[in-house]
């Protein structure tokens, strides 16, 4: 017969992710490489508009995508990214 874990009395494997944000990310892990979810998809293709606004677009574009992505006007970030914008295009013309 085998001996019990010291450990079964204490963790349910059912309750070891309450968490829901820990039960996605494993949900992730176990998915097929090529299978991508909804929110990559979504999040893929506005990284795409931003490198688009960054290359070819005007300032005003750029920060429009540069919020799409949830990042916002008051962060440093922000800031940083259309510091470089106008560095590497130029300031916008009023």
């Amino acid at each position: 017969m085998c001996a019990a874990s010291p450990w079964s009395d204490r963790f349910d494997t059912d309750d070891m992710f309450d968490d829901d944000e820990i039960r996605k990310a494993q949900e992730e892990e176990q998915r097929s490489p090529g299978q991508k979810s909804k929110t990559e998809k979504v999040e893929k293709k506005l990284l795409a508009e931003v490198r688009r606004a960054f290359r070819f677009g005007t300032e005003r574009e750029f920060m429009q995508a540069l919020r799409k992505i949830d990042i916002s006007d008051e962060s440093a970030k922000f800031a940083e990214l259309v510091r470089l914008f106008r560095e590497t295009r130029g300031q916008s013309r009023k």
